[in-house]
C-alpha cells in the first residue's frame, strides 16, 4: 500500500503499481477475512488507483488490467463472508465515486459496483439471515438516480444493477424473485426524456413494493439530496423517484406526455424554493 501511494500513475511502465494491485487482490482472498481496519485501507488505496482516470491514453490497457483486479478482490472481499452486510460494507467504499462529476470515473465505479451486485446474487444460498440494512434504500436510490444519465454506459450499468439488486432483496425477504422481472423490460434504446421520467415511475414503484419503510425513508433521503443537486438531469429523476416513494407520482406524472417535463419543473421549483 505504501508503494501504491507513491508511485503515480505517469510512470511508464510502471509495474510496482502493477504488482502492488496484484498482491491486494491475492490478500484479499485470505480467510478468515481480514482485519476491518486493513480492509479499509485496502479498499480506500485500491479505489483511488484504479477508478481514478489515467492522463495518458498509452495506460488505458493498464487501467483494464487494474478494474479487472479490483473487480476480483471484491468478490474475494464479500466470498469470505457472505451476507447483506458484507454486501453494504463494500458498496459504502464505491457510493463516492458513484457521485463523481467526472463521467469517466463514475462509469468505472458503476461498472466495478454492477460485476460485485452480479456475483452478490450468484452467492444468495449463502448469505446469513440478518434483520433489513435501512442503507439498503440508499444503496437502491443511488442506483436510480444513474438511470437517466445522458452517457450510455452509466446507464445501461445502472439499469443492470437495478434488477440485480432487486432480486438480492427479494431473496432476503424470503419473496418470488420474479417479482423484479419487470425491470427487465426498461427502455434500453435510445429514449425520450418522457420515456427516461417513465422508467424512473415505474423503478420506483417496484422498489416502493420491495424495500421497508426504514429503507424507504433512506431511499426517500437520497432522493431529496439529489433534488437539489445542480445537475438538473438529477434533479429531475430525484424529484421523480421521490414522489413514487411517496405514492405521489400522479402529481407529476399526467395523462398528457408532453405536460410531464412542465409539471416537474413546477414542482421542483417549488421545492427548491421552499428548500
Amino acid at each position: 500500500m505504501g508503494l501504491m501511494e507513491t508511485v503515480t500513475q505517469d510512470e511508464e511502465p510502471n509495474w510496482t503499481l502493477c504488482n502492488s494491485i496484484a498482491a491486494i487482490c491475492s490478500l484479499s482472498e485470505l480467510k478468515p477475512a481480514l482485519e476491518p481496519a486493513m480492509e479499509s485501507c485496502l479498499l480506500q488505496t485500491t479505489l483511488k488507483i484504479c477508478l481514478t482516470s489515467p492522463r495518458h491514453n498509452s495506460l488505458y490497457t493498464k487501467q483494464q488490467k487494474h478494474m479487472e483486479d479490483l473487480e476480483a478482490m471484491l468478490r474475494n472481499l464479500l466470498a469470505t463472508a457472505p451476507s447483506l452486510g458484507r454486501l453494504q460494507f463494500l458498496w459504502e467504499y464505491l457510493t463516492s465515486w458513484l457521485q463523481s462529476p467526472g463521467a469517466i470515473d463514475r462509469a468505472k465505479a458503476m461498472r466495478s459496483s454492477s460485476a460485485l451486485l452480479r456475483f452478490a446474487v450468484s452467492l444468495l444460498l449463502q448469505f446469513e439471515d440478518l434483520p433489513d440494512l435501512p442503507q439498503m434504500g440508499d444503496t437502491a436510490a443511488q442506483l436510480c438516480l444513474s438511470l437517466s444519465h445522458p452517457a450510455a454506459d452509466i446507464s445501461c450499468q445502472a439499469r443492470e444493477g437495478i434488477y440485480l439488486l432487486a432480486q438480492i432483496l427479494l431473496h432476503h425477504k424470503g419473496r418470488d424473485m420474479q417479482e423484479a422481472e419487470g425491470l427487465l423490460h426498461l427502455s434500453r434504446e435510445q429514449q425520450s426524456q418522457v420515456q427516461s421520467y417513465m422508467d424512473l415511475a415505474q423503478v420506483g414503484e417496484v422498489f416502493q413494493k420491495i424495500l421497508s419503510e426504514g429503507q424507504r425513508r433512506s431511499f426517500a433521503q437520497r432522493a431529496l439530496e439529489g433534488v437539489l443537486d445542480s445537475n438538473m438531469c438529477v434533479s429531475h429523476a430525484a424529484l421523480i423517484l421521490l414522489y413514487t416513494m411517496l405514492g405521489e407520482a400522479g402529481h407529476l406524472i399526467g395523462d398528457k406526455e408532453e405536460e410531464i417535463p412542465a409539471r416537474i419543473m413546477r414542482k421542483l421549483l417549488v421545492m427548491k424554493g421552499f428548500k
